[in-house]
Parts: C-alpha cells; structure tokens; sequence
C-alpha cells in the first residue's frame, strides 16, 4: 500500500512545473503586493519632481464674472432734485487675463527642487529595500522548500527500511524463527515514520503556501524546485562590510533623509528674505445701469507692476523655526550615523554567525557520512540477526537525525550567507 503511494507521489512530482529561483523572482517582482505599492509611491516622488512644483514657474488665472441686479432706488440730491426707481436692472461683465511670478523668494524653491529630487531618489531606495526584503524572503522559502524535500525522501528511505524489516519479522513469525512481539514493534516503528512522512508533507504544503503568498499567485499552485542549495565560497568580509556602508538601502535612505532635512534649513529660512515677484493682467470690464450716474461703462486694457513683501516682525516665530529645523537635521545626523554603526555590527555578528555555521555544516557532513555507512552496516548485521531490533532502531534513527541536522544546516548556513548579501547590497546580484 505504502509503495503505491510513494510511486503515485513521486509521479505528481515529475507532473510539476520546476521552476529556478530566478523565475520566482521576476514573477514576484511583477505581482508582489508590497513592491507594487512601492512602486506606486515612487512614481508618486517622481511626479513631484518638477519645476512648477517647486515654485520657478509663473501662474497664469482667468477670470470670467458676469452679473445682474435688480434694486429700488430712493436718491435724494442736494440740488433737491428726487429719483425714484423701482426694480431697476445693472448688469456688469468682467473677464481679465492674471499672471503672477514669484523670481525670488528667499532660494526657497532651489532648495524645494532639491528635496523633490532627492525625495524621488528615496522612493527609489524604498523600492529597491522592499524589493531586497521580498527576494530574501523568497529565496529562504525556495531553499527551505529543498531542504524540506530532501529530507522527505530520507524519511521515506527509512519508512522503505522499516517496511523491510516488517515483512521480514512477520515472515520469520509465519516460519516459526520470530515472535510476535518482534512483529509488533516493527509495526510501530513502520507506523512512526509513516506520520513522520505525512507531518513532513504537510510541512512542505505550507512552504509552498508561503511561496505562493509571496508571488501573488494561486496558494495551490505546486511546484518542483529546480535549483540546488550551493554555498558561496567566495565571500569576503571586506568587500561585505564595504558595501553595507556604501550600498545598504537602509544607510542609503538614511544619507537622502539627510540631505532632505538639509533643505528643510535652506527653505525654513527663506522667510528672513524679501519676496519678489512680477505680475501682470489684461482686464475687460462693461456695465450696464436703469439707474445712477452712467447708463454704461467700458474699461479695458493691461497693467502690470513689481511686489515686494518683507516680513518685519512675526514674533519671532521664524527664527524659532530655523533653530527646529536645525535641530532636526541634527536629529537626522545622529539616527544616520547609529544606523551605520548598526549595519556594522550587523555584518559583523552575522559574519561571525556565518563562519560558525559552515565549521558546524563541515561536522554535520562527515557525520551524515558516517551515520549513513553505520545503518548500511546495521542492515546487514541485523538481517543476520547479529544486532537486536531495539539496537538497529537506534541505528536507524541516529542515522535519520544526522541526515536532518545536515539539510537543516545547510539551509541555516544558506540562510546567513542570503542575510550577508542583503545587508551589504549585493543580493540582487547573486540571484
């Protein structure tokens, strides 16, 4: 029964599209929610980007009014003459053509400029970081989902090998050479690698759950991992540590923040500066009148001047606001230079984690090397009934959790090397 299962299983599998990491990737890059929204937001930052954002351009209005009213009149002059009206109609139409140019205000829209193009750099970043964070993840579900596999076919080894050593105890229990208490135990322990098998496959539908989640993709969508779990042997401290500082989203976006409150001290302190600015109409203006001084009026044509404003006393509140400003940039300063420190001992302790981890895989192989040697060993002897079953079990076990601490040291190690890249910029390059 079991056999028919696995053989049906193993079917499915070769049934699977396989996919590499690479190809997860770009499809998590198109759909992912949380890099969409990024995306969004940067495309935000660079519409803002613009010269008549910032305040270089002039604003042109036009104005259109035309209206009527209907009023009783009672006038009484001073030459005694009287005049009377009762819903008498004035109508008037304006139509004017606005311009207004601000050419100086305190280099205020020179510094806005310059936060709007840094502020798009940011959104940059921020996608770049999201994405990063997004390959990280899924490249730690991709080869935990391998691991997970190969650890599957070790426990469905050792359920073959129990499934063996069933037939073989109930077959000397039909000859008269075993016991039925022999048969027993080996059902037991067949029936405890058989869970062992089911729990592992429900393990790895929730990777792929996870997977899937990531992707933005049908949660039941399965798939065969087509890439091997292959350790870098090539990193180097020094170029990680350099790249943390120098190409880390997060130290990055730390330097723009920075250059940004930069320019919130250039703009904050636009107000201890006069304002200049040009404007300029061409006006059109008719009326009409039942009753009053003129029956018409008409006035058109254009004028024109030059506005300068000066601030001359506010209560001081834009000097408070310069010293706020200037305390934020300061602000900023002091989280940028905390968060290099922190990238540093981030790389430095998962470096440190790094190498312990590989010194530990090299003992977890030789381990696995000599466990799976032993249970060869142990099969042999106990076929020939020179070891007990309670002694093969053990065996057999032992071999089982060496083979499971080697894949799950691997996947750690794997895990720390996809941490070092991302910390120091470089896991976009190594997909």
């Amino acid at each position: 029964m079991f056999l028919l299962c696995y053989f049906t299983f193993e079917s499915c599998l070769v049934a699977q599209d396989s996919y590499t990491l690479k190809q997860l990737v770009e499809e998590a890059l198109y759909k992912n929610y949380e890099v969409r929204l990024s995306k969004i937001s940067e495309a935000r930052a660079i519409n803002n980007n613009t010269l008549g954002n910032a305040g270089f351009l002039p604003s042109a209005d036009a104005l259109l009014n035309n209206s009527a009213s209907y009023s009783s009149i009672n006038q009484r002059f001073f030459t005694g003459e009287m005049r009377t009206a009762s819903g008498a109609r004035n109508a008037g139409f304006d139509a004017m053509v606005e311009l207004n140019w601000v050419v100086f205000d305190g280099f205020r829209m020179f510094a806005r400029k310059r936060q709007f193009e840094n502020m798009a750099k940011a959104g940059a970043v921020n996608t770049r970081y999201f994405i990063e964070q997004t390959v990280s993840d899924l490249a730690k579900l991709y080869f935990q989902f391998r691991q997970e596999k190969s650890l599957l076919r070790a426990f469905e080894t050792s359920l073959q090998i129990s499934g063996e050593r069933l037939k073989l105890e109930e077959q000397k229990f039909k000859i008269g050479s075993g016991s039925g208490l022999d048969v027993q135990k080996a059902l037991i322990d067949r029936n405890s690698d058989s869970s062992t098998v089911i729990y592992q496959q429900a393990k790895i539908s929730t990777i792929v759950f996870d997977i899937n989640r990531i992707v933005n993709r049908n949660l039941d969508l399965n798939f065969f991992p087509q890439d091997s779990l292959i350790i870098n042997p090539s990193l180097s401290f020094e170029s990680l540590l350099s790249g943390a500082v120098e190409y880390n989203s997060r130290a990055e976006l730390a330097k723009i923040q920075e250059m940004i409150a930069k320019e919130d001290v250039v703009m904050s302190r636009s107000v201890l500066y006069p304002q200049v600015g040009l404007f300029g109409n061409y006006g059109y203006r008719k009326s009409t009148n039942e009753v009053g001084v003129t029956e018409s009026n008409k006035a058109f044509g254009p004028s024109y001047g030059v506005q300068v404003r000066f601030n001359l006393f506010n209560g001081g509140a834009g000097r408070v606001n310069v010293e706020n400003r200037q305390l934020d940039l300061e602000t900023v300063r002091v989280e940028s230079a905390r968060l290099t420190d922190d990238i540093r001992m981030e790389i430095y302790t998962a470096w440190l984690n790094y190498k312990t981890g590989l010194k530990a895989l090299a003992l977890e192989e030789n381990n696995t090397s000599v466990a799976r040697e032993t249970l060869k060993i142990a099969l042999r002897q106990y076929e020939l009934r020179v070891i007990s079953d309670i002694e093969f079990r053990l065996i057999q076990l032992s071999a089982l959790e060496a083979e499971s601490n080697y894949l799950r040291q691997q996947y750690i190690v794997k895990s720390m090397e996809i941490d070092l890249l991302r910390i120091s910029g470089q896991l976009m390059n190594s997909i």
